[in-house]
């Protein structure tokens, strides 16, 4: 692919060169692959992509994060297509078909490639998702959480004086790692580009909150659907020490940040 790159150059840009090489490669054509002695990784990077279905994609979200892709409105509005914890799937009900799924019926062929609508139903997903799941992983105890097993929602990466606290941004950084590992299959290094690139978003997120909840332009207190009051397969009220309603600090709300900008990568609705 370098030769052809810099084959492409020389040809001053010409695109039926770059067309002609890459049709007789060997990666086009499928030629000479031994899998039981090509690398892994080479063989990963062939081939391409393919856009998840609604139920393939449903899946691999319970798998990730416990929970399907719930509506942000109707628990309160008493929809009848609610299923036994008084909401429905959102990617299984109202998005099915606008994300390029069947219904057997009067569409029974699937969308292969993704158009506008489905790139933006791809973005509503990773930020309700992100609402709807990340108060609730933090009432259980470290162990038994699926998103954030390495932090608590105290872990601030300064103090109010503007210090570094080393010990908080090292724990919040190891929790990316694991987030990377967890939603997009990824090893990454402590100090790496990506852990780096999101954890500017968890901090940019971070600061500007706080000065938000400190101007009172922001509130403390979540959103409905982004608390976490009630167990969700029995709908009980949880404890009292364990609900999670309001987020003083910020810090909640700039997980939900990383969470989003992991959900709605190509790498998660593509496989």
């Amino acid at each position: 692919l370098d030769t052809i790159r810099k084959q492409f150059i020389s040809s001053n840009m010409n695109l039926k060169t770059l067309i002609i090489k890459l049709v007789l490669s060997p990666y086009f054509r499928a030629e000479s692959v031994d899998l039981e002695v090509a690398s892994e990784a080479a063989a990963h990077s062939a081939g391409s992509p393919r856009l998840l279905s609604p139920e393939s994609l449903d899946r691999k979200l319970k798998a990730v994060t416990g929970f399907s892709w719930q509506p942000m409105h109707g628990y309160l509005l008493g929809d009848d297509r609610m299923n036994r914890h008084g909401v429905r799937n959102q990617l299984l009900e109202d998005y099915r078909l606008l994300y390029g799924g069947i219904d057997s019926n009067g569409v029974s062929k699937r969308l292969k490639n993704p158009n506008g609508l489905m790139a933006n139903i791809g973005l509503r997903l990773a930020n309700e998702v992100s609402c709807w799941v990340t108060a609730k992983d933090f009432t259980l105890n470290q162990p038994e959480r699926r998103l954030y097993p390495h932090v608590e929602r105290t872990f601030e990466p300064e103090t109010a004086d503007g210090f570094a606290i080393a010990g908080a941004q090292e724990q919040i950084k190891e929790n990316i790692r694991y987030l990377f590992r967890r939603v997009l299959d990824e090893e990454h290094r402590l100090d790496s580009v990506e852990v780096g690139r999101a954890y500017g978003i968890f901090y940019e997120t971070w600061k500007e909150g706080k000065a938000l909840l400190a101007a009172g332009q922001a509130e403390q207190s979540l959103h409905y659907w982004c608390r976490a009051e009630r167990d969700y397969f029995s709908w009980d009220a949880l404890p009292e020490d364990r609900r999670i309603t309001f987020d003083q600090n910020y810090i909640l709300r700039s997980w939900m940040a990383v969470l989003t900008y992991m959900l709605a990568d190509y790498r998660f609705l593509y496989e």
